[in-house]
């Protein structure tokens, strides 16, 4: 009877022994699996420096290109005349800029450079771009004079009279090109007589429709001096004439790049200009010489001097201005 309560008590020990094994052994063995990730990220790299050059397009004066003569300047402005609207509201002070036959002016400048990690869109906008003009009509030539009758000869002008050239230059850094002139080659639009006198570029009006007209062969000139990295050349004229082109540069491209508007007005020879793009015409160079004088006569005229026989052309020009707008944005 003693037995068999031990053999009782041992096979319930043995159970409770049981029981707290199973226990006490899931606290030593159980399936775990398990991940984790660490990330972390900084800011893209931008550094995309934007410049705008063009405080010294036109100047108060020009050095002389004759050897002959003594003086240093050819040209300076007189700071008792105030004939630009525009300039009585600028920052500029003093004598008001000019231009004249055999001034030329490197200025107007929008330049991009960096290296940024994002891709980036590169814009400059031509805007409010004006030409001196002298439309189409007949003037007094004060050329010739004759003596006891004083300024009585006249001249024609079978076209809008526009001697400021312009040309867009645009580099990459290592290589620039001429785009309008170089347009102008690779189009046919100029005649041997423009390339003879050293002429290059267009009016202000002339390069609008060359614009509108060969987008592509403009965008293709683009294209063929874009940096490696740089694509989607774009060249558009809005209604109200404003001009811009864009290139888009790809991420971690280094970017050299500048558009710039240059100006030039010929001292002297034959003027060669444009009213549609398959319509070239020439001014000879006595034409060209009555129409600058006449101009000149007409700032005259304005400055209060008394100039005989003179009556102000209608629609005419006499200001030059434009005004260059660079923008780099990043590309979503």
């Amino acid at each position: 009877m003693k037995k068999n309560k031990m053999l009782r008590i041992a096979s319930i020990l043995l159970v409770v022994t049981l029981l707290s094994t199973c226990v006490i052994s899931g606290t030593f063995a159980k399936y775990v699996t398990k991940a984790e990730g660490i990330d972390a990220a900084r800011v893209a790299k931008w550094g995309i420096i934007v410049g705008v050059e063009g405080d010294s397009a036109f100047k108060t004066e020009y050095e002389t290109d004759d050897s002959s003569y003594p003086g240093e300047y050819s040209v300076v402005a007189n700071e008792e005349y105030d004939l630009i609207e525009a300039a009585k509201d600028s920052e500029h002070e003093g004598a008001e800029r000019v231009v004249a036959p055999g001034t030329k002016g490197d200025g107007l400048k929008g330049t991009v450079t960096g290296k940024p990690e994002v891709a980036t869109r590169y814009t400059m906008t031509i805007s409010n771009w004006e030409d001196i003009v002298l439309p189409a009509a007949t003037y007094t030539d004060y050329t010739e004079y004759v003596l006891g009758e004083g300024y009585t000869k006249t001249f024609d002008l079978a076209h809008d009279y526009s001697p400021i050239k312009w040309d867009i230059t645009v580099s990459n850094g290592t290589k620039t090109i001429g785009l309008l002139s170089e347009a102008a080659k690779k189009l046919n639009l100029t005649v041997d007589a423009l390339n003879a006198e050293g002429v290059y570029g267009f009016s202000a009006s002339e390069a609008k429709e060359i614009m509108k007209n060969y987008k592509g062969a403009l965008e293709s000139l683009l294209e063929d001096i874009a940096p490696t990295g740089a694509s989607n050349p774009q060249v558009n004229v809005a209604d109200d004439g404003t001009i811009t082109l864009s290139m888009d540069f790809d991420p971690n491209v280094e970017v050299n790049y500048s558009f710039e508007l240059n100006w030039m007005w010929n001292f002297e020879g034959k003027m060669t200009g444009m009213t549609k793009p398959s319509n070239i015409y020439t001014f000879d160079e006595e034409t060209v010489d009555k129409a600058d004088t006449f101009l000149g006569n007409w700032i005259a005229k304005l400055a209060g001097q008394d100039v005989p026989n003179f009556t102000a052309p209608t629609d005419g020009n006499y200001i030059i201005r434009a005004t260059v707008t660079a923008t780099a944005t990043q590309i979503d």
